[in-house]
């Protein structure tokens, strides 16, 4: 009897000693998981693995990177999913940050200017993603986030717009763009609402350009560090030394020229558009038909050529607004010539007084120098618009406005899609729940669980008797 009792007592205390043992085990294991992180996905999609790139990319920060997503509270219109799908991806960018600090917060526009994250000059979006690295912030537009074929989202390219972004901040790599002065063009310091390019200008800089103004009489031709001229909107004729300094700089330096037409007949420079393969009428203004109430209505474009510069437009189904404009085309002898690649890129229907009822008018070109195989040509680019005030500080906060000219200098300066990260596909049918839903479920969810626990308590206590 005496014998039996303590070998009890042997096993009771042979358990108590192997609970502690694997206790200790597991906090050792915790302890050591902190140190020694390794991330593994099950599942054979795995959506929020971050890609190699990213994570080499998230190697090399030296400072802590901030990321402010500025969005206002969850809605019904499917905010809340778009919430969830930047959460979780911003949750794998802090989780596999490693050894830099990746802060990630969710915040109202309000509070972003009330705390100075930004200068109170610079333009964001109402829904908008906000890094801050170093003395860099660039932001990302929430529509940016997602690919969409005819207004329908199909994918989300988050990790690539993301990393690309974040890869301009730590390399402290800056396109700049140089917009002419001197002939009454759009002033970029300008905050009037009629002739201002002030929001622009604060649009390029959170996207990272550097934007500067640069006048050719005072300049000897074009500075080294330009990656983009922008004439837009002159009133006044360019001299012929000055259209003289922009064709050395298409042709002999492989340049890059964005025109948004103004008041000015300047037949120097149109003779310098159908040099390069594009036609343009500024003698005659396409403008809307003046309806009953003698009001001047604007013009609505909503058909585009399939191009990388309209690629968003045609996506989101999404219009451009503007004034009057004339028209620009690729020029006729084009067809008989290879020397240029023009693309005719934005169509407008309108019933004008001069044309008469549903006439057609292309009102924006792009001029491309095919680059020959025998000699190493450098290859320029011309785009011309008929005209430039849908980029004014009273339109372009309208969506069509902005993709469309972001869209433009993306293209022209060369960003476009750098980093070649896939992006992952969005199930058309997403379950979406409240937090009452929620609530419920969880409650739901433990009172099952109490309820098997209960049934076989009792069916234990059944079977002892």
């Amino acid at each position: 009897m005496l014998k039996f009792e303590h070998s009890n007592g042997i096993r009771r205390l042979s358990r108590v000693f192997f609970t502690l043992f694997v206790c200790l085990w597991a906090l050792l294991a915790i302890a050591l998981s902190g140190h020694c992180f390794r991330r593994t996905y099950i599942g054979n999609n795995a959506t929020n693995k971050l890609s190699a790139k990213t994570l080499k990319m998230l190697s090399t920060l030296k400072f802590p990177l901030e990321i402010y997503v500025i969005m206002e509270n969850v809605e019904s219109d499917g905010t809340d999913l778009v919430r969830k799908d930047v959460s979780k991806l911003l949750g794998e960018y802090a989780d596999c940050a490693r050894g830099a600090s990746v802060k990630v917060e969710f915040v109202d526009l309000a509070s972003v200017k009330s705390r100075n994250l930004v200068e109170s000059a610079m333009f964001l979006p109402a829904k908008a993603i906000l890094l801050k690295y170093a003395n860099g912030r660039k932001f990302i537009a929430i529509e940016e986030l997602y690919d969409v074929r005819n207004g329908e989202v199909v994918g989300f390219r988050g990790e690539r717009v993301l990393t690309d972004a974040i890869g301009d901040l730590v390399t402290e790599k800056k396109k700049t763009i140089y917009f002419l002065t001197g002939h009454g063009e759009c002033d970029v310091t300008d905050v009037s609402v009629s002739y201002g390019l002030s929001t622009l200008a604060n649009i390029l800089r959170g996207k990272n350009y550097d934007v500067k103004i640069l006048d050719l009489n005072r300049s000897f031709g074009v500075p080294d560090d330009v990656d983009l001229v922008a004439l837009w909107g002159p009133k006044v004729a360019l001299l012929p030394a000055e259209v003289l300094a922009l064709k050395k700089f298409l042709d002999e330096r492989g340049g890059k020229i964005m025109v948004g037409l103004g008041g000015a007949n300047d037949a120097v420079l149109t003779e310098f558009f159908a040099d390069h393969g594009i036609y343009a009428n500024l003698r005659d203004k396409i403008s809307p038909l003046i309806d009953s109430a003698r009001i001047l209505h604007d013009l609505v474009i909503n058909k585009y050529a399939q191009h990388k510069i309209t690629r968003e437009l045609i996506n989101f189904k999404v219009p451009v607004v503007c004034g009057e404009t004339y028209e620009v085309r690729e020029a006729d002898w084009t067809v008989e010539d290879d020397q240029f690649a023009v693309t005719d890129l934005l169509q407008v229907d309108v019933a004008s007084e001069v044309a008469g009822s549903g006439s057609q008018f292309i009102i924006a070109a792009l001029s491309e120098k095919r680059m020959s195989i025998a000699v190493d040509i450098l290859a320029g680019k011309l785009l011309v618009f008929g005209c430039s005030d849908f980029a004014i500080n009273s339109r372009i906060n309208i969506l069509g406005n902005r993709m469309l000219f972001c869209g433009a200098v993306d293209y022209m300066c060369g960003v476009d899609d750098s980093l070649d990260i896939d992006s992952f596909p969005i199930p058309k049918y997403r379950l979406t729940l409240t937090e009452r839903q929620y609530f419920l479920i969880t409650v739901l969810s433990c009172a099952v669980c109490c309820g098997f626990v209960a049934i076989g308590v009792v069916v234990y206590l059944l079977r002892r008797k």
